[in-house]
């Protein structure tokens, strides 16, 4: 799985991610970083959510 980044926490930061999809060569490859970037950031906001 690839992230952006990783922060010290437990869940991932999709920082850059449209500025590396837009950098790749590759339609499927874009869309690949875009979605796993969506998922990272639902992460984030599912770790916010107090419980």
């Amino acid at each position: 799985m690839w992230h952006a980044r990783e922060s010290s926490a437990s869940s991932p930061r999709p920082f850059g991610t449209l500025q590396l999809a837009r950098a790749v060569a590759g339609p499927s490859l874009s869309d690949a970083i875009l979605d796993q970037g969506l998922r990272n950031a639902l992460a984030i906001l599912d770790d916010a959510t107090p419980n």
